[in-house]
């Protein structure tokens, strides 16, 4: 049995390696996760820590381009170590920084190297590893590197709520290294012919020794610069993408459960989607007052929690829950006293259809739990100003998808019909707030104040 015979075996031990060293490099995708966080820790401008990202990609992409003939000269298991200790080293000692430009150094030029050295090489190596499979093993390639959304970002926030900013890069350096290493050690370089034997004469494209071109003849080719535009174009839309990809998909969340309401709103008719819009409208107003103290004590918490005054925090919130009570009485008073003449406003005060009749019946119910609305927005506010944005979007939507979840079973499962719709929505602010309310209970969200975070 030839050499190339007996790697057929291995060569599938060699690909799990592989993979699950592309796995850690996609940690890159996690960024949208780490950006406000290092923002709310540090105080820097959003847009210079955007930058450090971008510093990141350009590293990574530039790497082969700069470092390929050292690449080419040692073995890919030692490629991959080096790769490591810059990919990993960069993390932990990000979580060491105080200043700006060491953020940079760290996180954008060492980190970013350590991918540049990683991920091509990898994307080369399980191509010869399957000369005969060269399309899924270069595409398990790249799904394993872009599933670092998927785990690393869950993981980071995980760490960062857990610990803090600076433990959570500290961690995953270590993480990294030790896992890459290991992996390293399973990596086997294909042995000479293995080509040849899996691949008929017949099936093998040429390779640059038998027909391709070499850099300065690629360079003279009009496809080179228009693949090179292609990739430019892809890679600037990727990057703006990755850095906003959390705020996107809080958002995208978000519209999903409106959307979802209004469907099961629209299936009870017009009359009462004309009943629920207007009453949806006098709610909106009547919800800024407990939006603006949710504001106010988010501002209160992060200034308090800078001068480290924590128990002026517990009392300021106390205060705002206080006055979140008076005024959502008043305005329930407001609501049942004056509700005809408010929804007049917006439909015809001789409307004989139920539009009416289902305006009040939405404002009566959900008027009636505001001070649960302001036992939600408070305490996220609270948190929001002490950086714990893991708790405040949790709480969020465990507000909006748990009000949609009961308005479609209370719709279908019990007799209340058009009912559950406004009965769902002070049942979510009840799931909210106890989240909200659990979390601040805890003291955990002292952990994540900014004075921890830089530590």
């Amino acid at each position: 049995m030839s050499r190339a015979q007996a790697f057929q075996k291995r060569r599938w031990i060699c690909l799990a390696a592989a993979l699950v060293i592309c796995v850690c490099a996609g940690f890159g995708y996690a960024w949208s996760v780490l950006q406000n966080p290092i923002v709310a820790a540090h105080g820097w401008p959003e847009g210079q820590v955007s930058l450090a990202y971008t510093v990141t990609v350009v590293c990574s992409t530039m790497a082969p381009l700069f470092f390929g003939g050292l690449i080419r000269r040692i073995s890919t298991r030692m490629c991959i170590a080096l790769g490591a200790v810059l990919f990993g080293g960069g993390l932990f000692l990000t979580g060491a920084m105080t200043q700006l430009w060491q953020f940079f150094l760290f996180y954008g030029i060492l980190s970013g190297l350590g991918c540049g050295f990683i991920y091509p090489s990898m994307m080369a190596y399980v191509v010869r590893l399957f000369p005969d499979r060269s399309g899924l093993a270069s595409g398990l390639g790249t799904a394993a590197y872009g599933s670092g959304a998927i785990l690393w970002a869950p993981t980071s926030a995980v760490l960062m709520n857990t610990f803090s900013l600076a433990w959570a890069f500290r961690i995953l350096g270590i993480l990294f290294l030790a896992v890459i290493l290991a992996a390293s050690l399973l990596l086997a370089e294909p042995p000479e012919g293995l080509r040849e034997a899996l691949c008929p004469s017949s099936e093998r494209t040429a390779s640059p020794e038998e027909g391709g071109l070499c850099r300065k003849q690629m360079v003279r080719t009009p496809a080179f610069y228009l693949i090179a535009a292609t990739f430019t174009c892809g890679l600037i839309a990727g990057v703006i993408v990755i850095s906003q990809a959390s705020p996107m998909l809080q958002q995208s969340l978000v519209s999903l459960s409106m959307m979802m309401m209004q469907g099961l709103v629209n299936s009870f008719g017009k009359v009462l989607v004309a009943g629920y819009t207007a009453a949806t409208k006098i709610d909106t107003l009547a919800m800024l007052p407990n939006m603006n103290f949710s504001n106010a004590m988010s501002s209160y918490t992060a200034q308090n929690i800078g001068a480290g005054k924590y128990d002026r925090v517990k009392e300021g919130l106390k205060a705002c829950l206080f006055m979140v009570v008076v005024f959502s009485l008043l305005i329930t008073l407001i609501i049942f006293l004056f509700g005809n003449q408010l929804l007049s406003l917006f439909l015809d005060p001789g409307d004989t259809s139920g539009a009416l009749g289902y305006g009040l019946a939405y404002m009566h119910t959900v008027s009636v739990f505001y001070i649960l609305m302001g036992m939600l927005f408070v305490p996220n506010g609270m948190l929001r100003g002490a950086g714990d944005m893991g708790a405040f979007t949790f709480s969020s939507m465990a507000n909006l998808f748990s009000r949609v979840a009961i308005a479609y079973g209370l719709a279908y499962l019990t007799p209340l019909g058009a009912n559950s719709i406004w009965w769902s929505i002070p049942a979510g602010w009840a799931i909210g707030a106890s989240v909200s309310l659990l979390r601040v209970k805890s003291g955990r969200w002292m952990r994540r104040s900014v004075a921890d975070l830089v530590s």
